[in-house]
């Protein structure tokens, strides 16, 4: 990798840590959601600073080529992601059924008031 993409890459990923730090503090995002990406990018921009890091991760794992040890932690990477968002909706979802239910209990009891 050239040295004027390294720095095009790295520039890009400050950038998006700037733009995931600005969504938490204007309150977009929540920081416990944002943690996996600011994660995500740190590591990234470390293999961007350090792209040797790759070939020995790659070694020390016993895996051919540095892209299929890549592919292979991005799919890791989305499969915790979505497994995490799927319990955080599974879990509003539960949440809001229980409303739904007090809600309903209210206004019977209202009803039965008035």
């Amino acid at each position: 990798m050239t040295l004027r993409l390294q720095i095009i890459i790295a520039a890009a990923l400050i950038l998006l840590l700037l733009m995931i730090g600005g969504a938490v503090r204007a309150k977009r995002l929540e920081f416990r959601f944002s943690l996996p990406w600011l994660l995500l990018l740190v590591v990234l921009l470390v293999m961007d600073i350090f792209p040797g890091i790759v070939d020995w991760v790659t070694k020390l794992l016993g895996i051919e080529l540095p892209i299929n040890m890549l592919t292979f932690c991005g799919l890791g990477f989305a499969f915790v992601l979505i497994f995490s968002l799927t319990t955080t909706i599974s879990r509003l979802n539960e949440r809001q059924k229980k409303l739904v239910q007090e809600i309903a209990l209210l206004k019977k009891r209202l009803d039965e008031d008035l």
